[in-house]
């Protein structure tokens, strides 16, 4: 279950505000994390995400997952 890697850049973000129906810009992060493909390591990534929605205040935060080849 341990991280393998982790990178996080700067970004600019964009998406729709379905409450006040208006597209809202704001300074993002994207971060990249490179985990073995477990169900607990999805079930962490989950967590860290609605952790970051509560504290932040946010509507959604998006988890993207893709299969990759990698050494280190």
């Amino acid at each position: 279950d341990r991280m393998r890697a982790v990178t996080v850049l700067d970004a600019q973000g964009q998406w729709r505000d379905s409450e006040r129906k208006t597209v809202v810009r704001e300074p993002s992060k994207i971060v990249i994390v490179l985990v073995a493909d477990e169900a607990s390591a999805r079930e962490k990534l989950a967590a860290a995400a609605q952790a970051y929605k509560q504290r932040f205040k946010q509507q959604s935060v998006a988890i993207l997952t893709r299969p990759v080849c990698a050494a280190f």
